[in-house]
């Protein structure tokens, strides 16, 4: 299965390589090691797909109407990036987009505000396939026109360091509401369950290999997580070539650091790889934290700075899939007297796990493929979302 997944990959970059151009990151939602974009918040479906046979969707009734692919460091050294993705609905008896029914495409650049690059609207059960213009070319009075190329692209600015991509579907009962919803990005799901927006072959590429000096890492995220006294430092790569070793320094101010710790890369292939490291002496108050590569000709490389606070008590999470798992990976802190459920759409629970680390896996077991509810309760705050195990 490795092999299999570093082998796509390589196939990949040939491929782009023949074309002109060069793949820093891809996401297709294919689960292979191809998909070195990492997601945060996503449903996958297999009703329709770019390539492959599978494909991110939101909106659709009953699933999520928010997809997140994780904020990723670009190598600055590569000219003129360009962001792409493929985007369809559904035609059929009731599955097309509606009236008032939409969605919109955000980034967010060196961890800023999201930013709106494209949005499409619907009017009458609208579809497209994945290579036609999408949205509904004319709409009901006071609803604005919303048409998105297939793909679209987007020239990430130059300077950009990290760039995080959001995908929201939006509806409303009126006009007004729903250009004001669809501009924003407030999320809303369709009124039934066989519609939703498609998205797939999601990448970041530059114009040719010669415009790009290749990063030893690709790094799909870094995050620190507050556990009792201690925070610990993970960080997840997609690739890795020259690498002796990784560095993490720590500092009070986010300008002088020291250094925390050095880590080893491993030996083994992979599709996706997390290293770790604990900070059993954190800061009062806001400890910041870099990550560094050191490659074997003596080269450095630092990536983004992040931080956590001392006293916090928040939480966020990111959860995904293997082949046995649902993986729950807490960020900011890991929450006391937390548990992970897993129910049926029936309300009947299929696996429990408290929460006693950074990372709590489900066992998939012998459970069927299909749509199911996972609730996450501490005692701060409580967390809900749905997922689709297709195998």
């Amino acid at each position: 299965m490795k092999k299999k997944g570093i082998f796509i990959v390589l196939v990949l970059l040939c491929l782009n390589l023949v074309k002109g151009q060069t793949t820093l990151f891809f996401q297709g939602f294919e689960g292979s090691g191809a998909d070195t974009w990492g997601i945060s918040s996503a449903d996958i479906s297999s009703l329709t797909a770019g390539t492959g046979s599978k494909s991110g969707v939101v909106g659709t009734s009953g699933l999520s109407s928010t997809l997140l692919l994780n904020a990723v460091t670009l190598n600055t050294s590569c000219a003129s990036p360009i962001l792409t993705l493929y985007h369809s609905v559904r035609a059929g008896s009731g599955s097309g987009m509606d009236t008032r029914e939409g969605a919109s495409i955000f980034v967010s650049l060196n961890g800023g505000a999201w930013i709106g690059i494209e949005q499409v609207g619907g009017f009458g059960d609208i579809a497209w396939a994945w290579n036609t213009t999408g949205g509904s070319s004319s709409a009901s009075a006071g609803c604005n026109v919303y048409q998105a190329p297939n793909p679209i692209t987007y020239n990430i600015p130059g300077g950009t360091t990290t760039i995080a991509l959001k995908i929201v579907s939006c509806t409303a009962g009126s006009c007004s509401t729903f250009n004001t919803n669809i501009t924003n990005g407030n999320p809303a799901n369709y009124d039934r369950a066989d519609e939703g927006f498609y998205i797939d072959d999601i990448k970041i590429t530059t114009p040719s290999p010669a415009s790009c000096a290749t990063l030893p890492i690709v790094l799909a995220d870094f995050f620190a997580v507050k556990n009792n006294t201690s925070n610990e430092l993970v960080w997840k790569v997609a690739s890795e070539e020259g690498i002796q070793n990784y560095t993490v320094e720590k500092s009070s101010n986010a300008i002088d650091f020291t250094s925390l710790g050095n880590v080893w890369p491993g030996k083994d292939n992979f599709e996706m790889k997390t290293y770790s490291l604990t900070d059993t002496q954190p800061y009062n108050g806001i400890t910041y934290y870099r990550l560094s590569t050191k490659e074997k000709n003596g080269s450095i490389t630092y990536y983004t700075i992040i931080y956590v606070e001392g006293n916090t008590k928040e939480w966020s999470f990111t959860h995904y899939q293997d082949d046995s798992d649902i993986i729950i990976d807490f960020k900011s802190s890991v929450p006391k007297e937390g548990a992970v459920n897993l129910y049926g759409m029936d309300g009947k629970l299929l696996a429990a796990k408290a929460v006693t680390d950074q990372q709590v896996r489900l066992s998939k077991g012998t459970i069927a493929d299909g749509i199911y509810f996972v609730r996450i309760t501490t005692l701060y705050k409580s967390a809900n979302f749905k997922i689709v195990i297709s195998r």
